[in-house]
């Protein structure tokens, strides 16, 4: 969505933006649109390929991604094609296997039943398992390719049966073949040896109708060696096609590391985002980046332009300002409560300093009247003089940082005093006195004015 964001309508880029924007909303909602999604989809991958070639202003990176779309649409295309089959197969199966279940229970009758139920199962529940396993996760693919590769190795074994079936058919119809080849020759002698005579006629014709039945029985045989050695060529098809999945689900296969690979790029990559978004602490916040400016980002990235990402011009090109100040105001709001600054409500002063670190053009004399009406409470005189603002210049373009300082805050204005307090006058004499020599020790003086104890006396 980040290529040809700003191209002029009319313009290679911008179409091949539309016709990728068309893919990625069919296949976004495909399990709704898929009708929609294969009456459009051969359009758009045909006018997608015969624009990229005179695309002049889109970069390596940005073909590349627009052929990956492609590919993975080819994908999904291909796969709602082949659900529609399996599931045309299964009800045909289904329906067939009932019709020969109510037919008359003969050998033939036996045989074919068995052929439709080991398509049935384990040959159709196999592959629905292939086939549901293309759009899995990567983690549930590679717990489950073990189970995969037992199960190709059960149909696999299924169609050995079925060749070496068909290899016995082929080999009796053939001794049946040269039989009645061997037949056939013998009633051709015999009509050239036939001498014209009384009874001649009449055993011309037996032979005559001898030879005839020979001719038709070798067709038919003919034509059943002809139908064994289509299904013969069809089930060595099928066995290689399941003998190169094994191979892609054999323990050192390519495929296997690959799957490996992708999912611990995918488990960094999930990690780096969720340190990206994860709360720093009380005092950071992480601002959410509307789509807009994730595509402008992205843009920069795919037109190799990744440098201009930590100039402190990129962010009057990219960040809607409006937005970021609504943001800012908003973080600037939690200063009104006192107990993020550890004071009380009781606190004020004379004086504040407010310091901030942001890149140049962000701060405006908007933000710094919110500054001044949030710390507003905190002051007893007038804010635009008690509270100092300074505007410092960020070397870094997409951090902003805030320092308040407050003066004049004694110790009974502390957020904590109240409870240290309460505990330390709820201590004995002992641990007092205790606690009093720890701080001697470390070089600080404590003056106790507020003891009880008489018997305590007051530490300088």
């Amino acid at each position: 969505m980040a290529i040809g964001l700003d191209a002029p309508q009319g313009t290679v880029e911008s179409m091949i933006r539309n016709e990728a924007s068309k893919i990625i909303e069919l296949g976004t909602m495909v399990s709704k649109t898929y009708s929609e999604f294969l009456s459009e989809v051969d359009d758009i991958l045909d006018n997608l390929r015969d624009s990229l070639p005179s695309a002049q202003q889109l970069t390596a990176k940005e073909i590349q991604l627009v052929n990956d779309v492609a590919e993975l649409a080819t994908m999904i295309r291909d796969y709602l094609n082949s659900l529609r089959l399996y599931l045309e197969t299964k009800k045909l199966a289904d329906k067939l296997q009932k019709q020969i279940q109510k037919s008359e229970k003969t050998e033939l009758q036996q045989e074919a039943l068995s052929r439709v139920e080991k398509i049935i199962n384990p040959e159709l529940v196999v592959l629905f398992a292939l086939l549901s396993s293309m759009f899995t996760p990567l983690s549930v693919q590679l717990k489950s390719i073990d189970s995969q590769l037992v199960n190709c190795r059960r149909v696999r074994r299924v169609l050995e049966e079925e060749l070496s079936r068909i290899n016995t058919a082929i080999e009796n119809l053939e001794l049946s073949r040269k039989g009645k080849q061997v037949e056939k020759s013998r009633a051709g002698r015999e009509l050239q040896n036939i001498k014209i005579g009384f009874l001649s006629g009449s055993k011309k014709k037996l032979w005559d109708d001898k030879k005839r039945k020979l001719d038709h029985a070798l067709a038919s045989v003919d034509e059943d060696i002809r139908l064994a050695t289509e299904d013969l060529e069809h089930v060595q098809g099928k066995m290689a096609e399941y003998a190169n999945i094994e191979r892609r689900f054999e323990v050192n296969s390519d495929y296997r590391k690959l799957l490996s690979a992708i999912s611990e790029m995918s488990n960094l990559h999930y990690e780096m985002m969720n340190d990206m978004v994860r709360d720093k602490g009380f005092y950071d916040r992480t601002a959410e980046l509307t789509e807009n400016v994730q595509l402008r980002l992205m843009q920069r990235i795919l037109m190799e332009d990744e440098a201009s990402l930590s100039s402190e011009n990129i962010l009057r090109e990219i960040i809607d300002k409006d937005t970021l100040k609504e943001y800012l105001s908003s973080v600037l709001g939690i200063f009104r409560v006192p107990g993020v600054m550890g004071l009380t409500t009781e606190y004020k002063t004379d004086y504040i300093w407010f310091a901030v670190v942001s890149p140049r053009g962000i701060w405006d004399h908007d933000l710094s009247a919110d500054v001044r009406a949030t710390l507003s409470g905190y002051v007893k005189e007038d804010a635009s003089r008690s509270i100092a603002i300074r505007e410092i210049d960020s070397p870094d373009p997409w951090t902003v940082r805030f320092m308040v300082i407050a003066a004049k805050a004694e110790p009974q204005f502390l957020e904590c005093y109240a409870e240290m307090k309460n505990i330390y006058d709820h201590t004995t004499a002992e641990e007092r006195m205790l606690a009093h020599s720890f701080l001697l020790e470390q070089g600080v003086d404590v003056a106790d004015y507020n003891t009880s104890d008489k018997n305590i006396p007051s530490i300088q």
